[in-house]
């Protein structure tokens, strides 16, 4: 049940913290249950095992707690070691709230989805929440160092994820044989950063033929730490400036780079 899902996440919690030989963990532990909203139901018996209240928690909201919980483990050095514990406390959180109000539950997963998606997805989170939880198909197919290829004249299913991606917290940077400010009003993709894909010369130009600016570029970005998608519309241009082969290499080191 979720009393037991939660228990299973702080014992492992209490594993990962590092510096146990000084002390610091059982510090650092405490905080981070008093962020969680938990220093109420969680405790330490006589034998220094965890203890979890479940009559306490019961009186808690169980949203808000978990909402609390993310917000904490953005916090911790290596989420991703939680994250199947994590995903099995949210997938009973959610099996709770449906059994109240379908309606409801859903509402609370889309809220969640939108503050958290590109942090579940980053953590790999989502790929241990249970089917039976509504998650977007973009955000279950959107795994971290994935490849997608959309086959369209137009990129409009391409950046109609992007736009679903970037409110559920994504970052984004677009290279495209548009100008930035087209691809904006055309696309409604304001959030993302936007190269131009053009022999001419401005701020936000990349020349089809500088492939080091090109890979500079992407690398910059994927460096970052919060989750991102890399969006290239400009696959004709490549190929047309370097030609078929050449552009096939470059792809794949922009892949690795990814």
């Amino acid at each position: 049940d979720l009393s037991d899902a939660y228990l299973q996440m702080l014992n492992k919690l209490q594993t990962i913290i590092p510096g146990k030989e000084l002390g610091v963990s059982v510090l650092k532990f405490d905080e981070y249950i008093e962020a969680m909203g938990l220093s109420s139901v969680v405790y330490l018996n006589g034998f220094e095992k965890l203890v979890f209240d479940s009559e306490k928690f019961a009186q808690k909201d169980i949203g808000e707690t978990i909402d609390s919980v993310v917000r904490t483990l953005k916090e911790i050095v290596k989420p991703e070691k939680l994250s199947q514990e994590f995903s099995n406390a949210f997938a009973e959180t959610y099996k709770i709230l449906k059994s109240r109000s379908k309606d409801y539950a859903n509402k609370w997963v889309g809220g969640m989805l939108h503050q958290h998606g590109g942090f579940f997805s980053r953590t790999r989170i989502l790929e241990g929440i249970s089917q039976e939880v509504r998650i977007p198909r973009f955000l279950r197919e959107f795994i971290p160092g994935t490849v997608h290829l959309f086959k369209e004249e137009k990129p409009t299913a391409a950046y109609k994820d992007l736009k679903e991606a970037l409110n559920h917290g994504f970052v984004s940077l677009c290279i495209s044989k548009l100008g930035p400010e087209k691809v904006r009003k055309r696309y409604g993709v304001g959030r993302a950063s936007i190269f131009w894909l053009t022999f001419e010369k401005g701020e936000r130009t990349i020349s089809p033929k500088d492939i080091d600016k090109l890979k500079k570029t992407v690398s910059e970005f994927v460096e970052g730490t919060r989750p991102g998608i890399v969006l290239l519309d400009c696959l004709d241009q490549i190929k047309f400036a370097n030609g078929f082969q050449k552009s096939l290499a470059i792809l794949k080191d922009l892949r690795n780079l990814c």
